[in-house]
């Protein structure tokens, strides 16, 4: 198999089309990641349908955000196979994430989770500000080996000088991800009411296609740290090969 180029200088274009290409090529490995991760998630929305009180949804909304940082980890490696030409091994990928990595990874995702719901305590401007700054953290805490404070040091210090950039493309696909979710729940909404299906299989429906939705969405940080690495160390295939060897 011929090694595909992602690791390289990129545009905040070739980002979101290099992100959509990965997902397209390699749909059944990068969905069933994240639909891992997602399954708890549906799971609860099902069986809170018509139930859940506003506080309820606050800390599910709140699993989410976590779940879909923790899915991060696991793609790392996926993606990285598919940059230097080897098959996408789901079960090396959870070995290299959740190995000895467990405690780093989980106390990263919380670590940038708490730093995000200061953030939103203090309105809209801080939390944006910390997720252009730490969207990196997971690329680096499974490719670096670093500490979790450490990862967010080293996320933000690679971030720099390129934020703006950064942030258009996290708010780009994070609408991309919002709108296709939205219009295709719409159209399973409307089909399974006309047709009769119980609520509860809907939203199982529409929870499971939204975890598809989602994963261009986390494709998109890792294609920017390799695109920050390439820009001011020189980093290429080889090295990356290194990284994940270690």
């Amino acid at each position: 198999m011929a090694t595909v180029s992602y690791v390289r200088v990129h545009t905040a274009g070739s980002i979101v089309k290099s992100a959509f290409a990965i997902f397209a090529r390699h749909f059944g490995v990068l969905f069933l990641t994240v639909l891992i991760f997602q399954a708890p998630i549906i799971a609860a929305q099902v069986l809170s349908v018509g139930e859940a009180p506003v506080f309820w949804m606050l800390i599910l909304v709140s699993a989410i955000i976590i779940v879909i940082f923790l899915s991060v980890a696991p793609l790392t490696v996926l993606i990285a196979d598919i940059c230097l030409g080897a098959a996408p091994d789901l079960g090396r990928a959870f070995r290299r994430a959740f190995g000895t990595l467990t405690g780093r990874v989980v106390r990263t995702v919380l670590l940038v989770w708490v730093t995000l719901a200061v953030g939103f305590l203090l309105l809209v401007v801080p939390i944006m500000i910390f997720a252009t700054w730490y969207m990196l953290a997971l690329c680096v805490v499974v490719l670096e080996r670093t500490s979790p404070r450490a990862s967010l040091r080293r996320s933000k210090l690679l971030g720099k000088g390129f934020y703006l950039r950064n942030l258009g493309v996290l708010v780009l696909m994070s609408v991309i991800t919002f709108v296709s979710a939205a219009i295709v729940g719409a159209v399973v909404s409307a089909v399974g009411g006309a047709i009769g299906l119980p609520l509860r299989l809907i939203v199982l429906i529409g929870g499971v296609i939204g975890a598809a939705c989602a994963v261009p969405g986390s494709i998109a940080p890792i294609l920017l740290y390799y695109d920050m690495r390439c820009r001011k160390e020189g980093y290429d295939t080889r090295r990356l090969a290194e990284d994940l060897s270690h």
